[in-house]
């Protein structure tokens, strides 16, 4: 899923304000090529006054700093809440469980079940691998301590799968492997062996139909995939053990599957593969019952104004939503509605929607023909995760650069004040330019290319400080936040490091641009004189003819390159 910045594509706007600075780099070396005596007019006073340079520069470089504030905690919460999802998926993409006919509780299906769909997905070149498995979750307790927790996720795998499916290791970073697990052996994670202080050769009693069975920890197993998330304490089992043990024989609670590429790559295979599996294990003739209801009494209208409602906070959703009701207005019963309505989610969407709207005997029918719908349910596990980081880290993002918007406009009002008041100390200098023959245009790329040293500066600084701000921020609210042992990782990309960049020094340089405009308007005499500052009112001009002077004075270095080739 690509990642946005305030509602934008990153990349995309990354490259956009690029695209921006380049031109006007070009704009400015242009002109200064042209007359590079303006260049160093405007330049001189940096070096000659340092101490009212670097005060320049702290001013300006709030706008930076802000974004790159926003940016930086965006990147956190994004990195931070993928590292869980990766850490807990490892090579699991998509998850398959039962058809949701059982309201509470675990719901088990059958070996057989699980053997169709390998047969299913063996041709399919999008998908690496599948594997059983069960997981539950029960109290678990250190024999020897007495330390007890009430719900620990319990895990049964087959070792014919598990062994190609992913790799395991110990906390000594040896590879191990549930088909070396001996009888009444487990392994656990380092997530329960911190919990119940667990270490290998101890213990472990599991609580099984209100019934304890004790079994040796065979090892202890480095958090992630298989072994089970940081955050979640895991045992694990060979799952025909567990089968025996919970009564359960020839059943499983999950299939796992593996898209072909590595955790990143192969996040873009997973609408394709989700699409494929969901295809296949729904079942048409229910799906055409959904199709009929789902279709009456202004139901395909309700769909869109629902999609409506939640367009900004979830724009895939109202994407799938959209076509649902759009293909139910054309009467198009097709595999794209067949593999929008399996998603559970939209499924719960809709429901609440007929719910809200009164119609709680469409609802009735729906929930009466729920279970039939689909042989197994299709989780997008993997996919639906990194969608959550990125829906965390955009609100996160925004809220931060909504309270920051006001900040930076003070600071542009700041930018300009700063301006005016160098013009205003200068005055008599720039009189006597005037004098001498400089043009306001003249005056006006003068201020500009100064002003650009000063945002180049500025936006360099705000960044970087940006980035440290951001990070002080994160050790801050990890210490402040009891998150258990979900650990926030400072990040920043290096898209958002352009982006901090860009903005803070397009955003100086408009204000840069705007004073300059407005400081090279002063009255000669008055100006050499050394009288008061004022500001002398010419006759007025048209609006179109304004807009013409501010044209040319943005476009006159161009004309004078176009005139020297």
């Amino acid at each position: 899923m690509e990642e946005k910045v305030f509602g934008l594509p990153a990349n995309s706007l990354a490259n956009s304000m690029v695209v921006i600075l380049i031109v006007i780099s070009i704009i400015l070396l242009i002109g200064g090529l042209r007359r590079f005596i303006l260049v160093k007019m405007g330049t001189r006073n940096i070096p000659r006054r340092k101490g009212q340079s670097t005060l320049i520069v702290m001013g300006l470089m709030l706008s930076s700093i802000i974004v790159a504030v926003s940016l930086g905690i965006g990147d956190t919460v994004r990195y931070s809440v993928r590292s869980v999802v990766f850490d807990s998926a490892g090579n699991v993409d998509e998850i398959i469980s039962g058809p949701g006919k059982q309201l509470f509780g675990v719901e088990y299906f059958t070996y057989s079940e699980f053997k169709e769909v390998e047969k299913l997905t063996s041709n399919n070149s999008n998908i690496d691998g599948i594997m059983p498995y069960i997981e539950i979750n029960l109290p678990v307790e250190n024999i020897k301590s007495e330390i007890a927790e009430s719900r620990v996720q319990v895990r049964g795998y087959d070792s014919k799968y598990s062994g190609n499916f992913d790799e395991i290791e110990n906390i000594n970073n040896d590879s191990t492997s549930i088909s070396s697990l001996g009888l009444g052996q487990v392994f656990i994670n380092m997530a329960l062996s911190d919990t119940l202080n667990l270490n290998k050769g101890d213990t472990v009693g599991v609580y099984i139909n209100l019934e304890k069975q004790e079994f040796e920890v065979a090892d202890v197993l480095k958090n992630g995939s298989l072994a089970g998330a940081n955050i979640t304490p895991t045992v694990s089992f060979e799952m025909s053990v567990l089968q025996k043990l919970l009564i359960k024989e020839n059943m499983i609670t999950n299939i796992a599957v593996s898209n072909v590429g590595d955790q990143d790559n192969s996040l873009e295979l997973s609408d394709d593969v989700t699409q494929f599996l969901r295809l296949n294990l729904t079942n048409k003739q229910v799906a055409n019952k959904f199709f009929n209801i789902l279709s009456s009494n202004g139901i395909p209208e309700l769909i869109k104004e629902e999609a409506k409602s939640i367009e900004q906070a979830d724009s895939e959703t109202f994407e799938e939503l959209s076509k649902i009701s759009s293909d139910l207005e054309n009467n198009n019963f097709n595999e794209d509605f067949i593999t929008s309505i399996g998603d559970y989610q939209l499924q719960l969407i809709i429901l609440g929607a007929l719910d809200k709207a009164g119609l709680q005997a469409e609802a009735g029918q729906l929930l009466m023909i729920f279970g039939d719908l689909t042989t197994l349910r299709v989780d997008d596990y993997k996919n639906n995760g990194v969608k959550l980081a990125e829906t965390v880290a955009t609100g996160v993002t925004t809220i931060f650069s909504i309270f920051g918007s006001f900040s930076i406009m003070v600071g542009m009002l700041l930018i300009f004040l700063v301006f005016v008041l160098l013009a205003a100390a200068r005055s008599t200098e720039l009189g006597m330019a005037r004098a001498v023959g400089l043009k306001r245009r003249d005056l006006i790329q003068l201020f500009t290319y100064e002003g650009t040293v000063y945002s180049f500066l500025a936006a360099i600084a705000g960044t970087l400080i940006g980035i440290g701000l951001s990070f002080g921020l994160v050790y801050i609210l990890q210490d402040l936040i009891d998150a258990g042992t979900f650990v926030i990782k400072p990040y920043f990309s290096i898209t958002s490091i352009i982006i901090s960049f860009s903005a803070g020094l397009i955003l100086t340089f408009i204000t840069v641009f705007a004073s300059a405009y407005r400081a090279s308007n002063l009255n000669i005499v008055v100006s050499i004189r050394g009288l008061k500052e004022e500001f002398v009112k010419k006759a007025s001009l048209s609006t179109r003819n304004k807009i013409k002077n501010l044209l040319w004075d943005l476009i006159f270095p161009i004309k004078q390159f176009i005139r020297l080739i």
